[in-house]
Formats: structure tokens, C-alpha cells, sequence
């Protein structure tokens, strides 16, 4: 058994890599290892009844003498930009594994915002005139630019030194080695550790003759999730007859736009802003929705809020953006629409509804889908608890 080290910026009560990484610590003490939580920041949490071991660095400084205090046999660094300089710091003394659970960007999101296109460019100096030319910085100060491609540079300097890194997707390994890491040394997990293993329910039906149909987004309120889409999808459907509602269950930067945004496009009557629900409750709002909608315009890596819907028998529909479809491989009941397209995401979500109401899933009949991993290996997900103990510490 291992004394494993876990590294993150912030730890709190709402987010999928806080989800992740209190499932992953469970995990973790269930296999018989000591492990703690080490974050910048920390929040006390309600993920659920058993609590995992949180320590509030609060510094640099601070987070080196908790490594040494701690003697760890090993390091997991859940990639996050400032914990880089420390990753660097450490990567001499200890043998030091990464999860990436997002695309590494000196802008934070590999979306060029003026055509809204995803950015398929390795970072570097380019990105100083495509963070104006195409909008992909959210700051127009040159300052906040420099800023985050030092921040790149140095993520991307922590990552080649740790001795694995783990990503939850193919599209996201696909950008890892764009931005020059070694393929071999990146390896795709569950990130649901095991839920893939599952069997997934059969889509809760709705009555042939409903009238009202319940959408839900989940996630954070910034420009990159999209939810001016969903939006969007709520008026078109609404036009066309649809009684369409949607509930917006999350908080964040954008949320003031996209409440004026419902007022523009006349469907504010129709659309609830529930705010931040911290941990298991969002489970109640999945119980009251038909339809979960994940409508990410940036490589939305491998949101767990598609897998956690479809366990509670719902359907999703995400935009065909990073690694989001991928989840159709792996369960029933995934609908995948067009990049950036409030039209063909309101035919989606039409065509999930009309399923749901003659009792028929994605793939014709609602059943549910044992997961078997892909023979293609590029979409084979490993189980990292297993994996780390493969791990060399010489």
C-alpha cells in the first residue's frame, strides 16, 4: 500500500474535477492506501457521507513542507495552473503522475470566439496575435495574454516532468500531443473509475401525450459551456410549438449576460436560473428533467455530468465538441448534435423528446447498454487505481 499525495488548486463543493478527485480518494482509501487532499484552496464539501482527508495549503511555501511532512511515496498532481511552480519544484524528489481533465491553453478554453471554432494550434508565441485576431482571450489586456502563455510554458514544462500522465479522453490526448507531450506517455482513464463497467438504466419514458418538455443544463455560467445555445434551442423549440422549458443549475462569470439574453429572446417566463447546488443535490433536478443538455463549445474533454444523467436514466444531447461524443462508445442514449448550432441542437433535443415519448432510446429500443471497452485501442480507458501500481519509482 501507498502513502499518495494529491495535488490541486482549488477543492470545493461543486465542479466535475472536485467530483473526480472525491470519488478518486475514496478509491484510494478503499484499496487500502493513505492519501490526502492538498489544495491551494479548499471548502468544506457535501459530495457525499464519507469524508476523504483535505489539507488548505494556502502557499507555495506551505505546500512544499506538506509534501515533506507528509513523505509521500507518490505525488498525483490533478493538472491546474498554479500549482505548476510546485510540480517543478518537487519532480526531482518524488515520483510525480498527472491527471488532465482540460485542454491546456494560454486563453483557458482553445476556442477562437469570434466564429466560435474550436483552435487545433500547438500554444506558443502564435497564440499572442490569435488571442486578438480571434478572440480567444476573454481579457483584451496584453498583460492577462503574456500572463497566460507563462502559465502554458509552464504547464506544459510541470507535465513533461511528471513520470505519467493520464487524460480522460482521446480528443484530449489528441490536443496533449499537439502541444508536443510524448503520445506513449499519455494515457487515456475511466474517469468514472468503474462506472463504465456498469450497466446503464433504461431512459425513463414520458407520456406519449406530454406537453411539457423539462431541459437541464448543468455546469458552470461561462461563455465556453455554451448555454447561450441551449437557450437559443429553448426559443427555437418553443417557436415551433414545443412547450419547452430548461432549468440552469450552476454559477459562474456569464450568468448576467445569459439572464439578459432569456429577457432578449422572450423565454425568461421558461427558463429557471436555480444558481450553485452543492454536491448530491443535483440529483433532485435530474429527477424532475427529460432531457440533459451539454452544450460545450470549447474540446469539452469528458464532462461526468453525461455519464452521472444517463446513470439516472436520462437522456443527453451534447454538441459534437471534444471528447463529448466519445460517450456514445460506451452507453445508449447519448444524441450528439453539431458544433456551435442552435438549429440542429433544437432537432436534437426534438428527436431525444420524440423517443422518450414513443419509448424508443438513440439506438432504436430503450434498453440498457453493458459497456464493453472499444477494440480500437486509441478509445480504450484504462482503470487508473490499478495502473498505478505499474508505476516505476526508481
Amino acid at each position: 500500500m501507498m502513502r499518495i499525495l494529491q495535488m490541486v488548486d482549488y477543492f470545493g463543493n461543486f465542479g466535475g474535477l472536485e467530483r473526480f478527485v472525491y470519488n478518486f480518494s475514496l478509491e484510494l482509501l478503499a484499496e487500502g492506501h493513505d492519501t490526502i487532499v492538498t489544495a491551494l484552496e479548499a471548502e468544506e464539501t457535501d459530495w457525499g457521507a464519507q469524508a476523504v482527508p483535505v489539507v488548505h495549503i494556502g502557499s507555495m511555501d506551505n505546500w512544499e513542507a506538506a509534501i515533506r511532512d507528509y513523505r509521500p511515496d507518490l505525488i498525483i498532481w490533478h493538472q491546474s495552473t498554479r500549482s505548476s511552480e510546485i510540480v517543478l519544484r518537487m519532480a526531482g524528489e518524488y515520483p510525480i503522475l498527472a491527471t488532465v481533465h482540460a485542454p491546456i491553453c494560454p486563453a483557458g478554453g482553445r476556442l477562437f470566439r469570434d466564429k466560435d471554432e474550436i483552435c487545433c494550434k500547438p500554444g506558443g508565441l502564435g497564440c499572442l496575435p490569435r488571442w486578438y485576431m480571434r478572440q480567444c482571450g476573454a481579457s483584451a489586456s496584453p498583460k492577462a495574454a503574456l500572463q497566460g502563455l507563462v502559465q502554458y510554458n509552464s504547464a506544459i514544462k510541470a507535465l513533461k516532468a511528471c513520470r505519467r500522465i493520464y487524460t480522460v479522453s482521446k480528443s484530449l490526448k489528441d490536443f496533449l500531443v499537439i502541444d508536443g507531450l510524448p503520445e506513449n506517455n499519455v494515457i487515456i482513464f475511466d474517469n468514472t473509475l468503474g462506472g463504465l463497467a456498469q450497466f446503464y438504466p433504461e431512459l425513463a419514458p414520458v407520456a406519449s401525450d406530454a406537453k411539457e418538455l423539462k431541459l437541464l443544463y448543468i455546469g458552470r455560467l461561462v461563455y465556453t459551456k455554451g448555454v447561450q445555445y441551449f437557450l437559443k434551442s429553448i426559443r427555437l423549440l418553443r417557436e415551433r410549438g414545443i412547450e419547452a422549458t430548461g432549468t440552469v443549475v450552476g454559477d459562474g462569470w456569464y450568468s448576467g449576460k445569459l439572464k439578459s439574453m432569456a429577457e432578449e429572446l422572450e423565454i425568461a417566463d421558461a427558463v429557471r436560473f436555480v444558481g450553485k447546488v452543492a454536491g448530491q443535490e443535483v440529483h433532485r433536478w435530474y429527477e424532475r428533467s427529460d432531457v440533459a443538455v451539454v452544450p460545450s463549445i470549447w474540446p469539452e474533454p469528458a464532462g461526468l455530468v453525461v455519464p452521472e444523467a444517463r446513470a439516472l436514466g436520462k437522456p443527453v444531447v451534447v454538441f459534437d465538441s471534444g471528447g463529448l461524443p466519445e460517450w456514445s462508445q460506451w452507453m445508449d442514449g447519448i444524441y450528439v448534435s453539431r458544433h456551435a448550432d442552435a438549429e440542429d441542437l433544437a432537432d436534437t433535443v426534438e428527436t431525444a423528446w420524440n423517443h422518450l415519448r414513443q419509448g424508443t432510446a438513440a439506438a432504436g429500443v430503450s434498453r440498457a447498454v453493458p459497456v464493453q471497452a472499444e477494440e480500437t485501442p486509441e478509445y480504450r480507458r484504462i482503470n487508473i487505481i490499478e495502473d498505478l501500481h505499474s508505476v516505476s519509482f526508481s
